[in-house]
């Protein structure tokens, strides 16, 4: 028995906007209050997050001046918790 293809003919829904504020910026100011420290500061994510945070990618997070790993948790679907810690400004 074969599978009949189907259309629905309808417009895709808005895009959801979580803001424009981004809570980077004040995980950035946390951590260069205590520099060299390593923080949890996402859980349940994807790697991602550890790249773009070295790459300077997100808000208040200059490239060079913040490392961050991650590690396993459990969680299904290949998501991780994000350790991050403030190593310097570059000159």
């Amino acid at each position: 028995m074969a599978i009949e293809p189907s259309v629905t003919w309808k417009a895709p829904p808005q895009p959801v906007h979580k803001g424009a504020k981004s809570k980077w910026p004040q995980i950035a100011a946390q951590l260069r209050e205590r520099p060299g420290e390593w923080a949890l500061i996402a859980t349940d994510v994807s790697p991602s997050v550890a790249a773009n945070i070295k790459a300077g990618r997100l808000r208040g997070m200059e490239a060079g001046a913040f490392d961050a790993t991650v590690r396993a948790n459990g969680y299904e679907n290949r998501r991780v918790d994000v350790y991050a810690r403030f190593v310097g400004d570059q000159p």
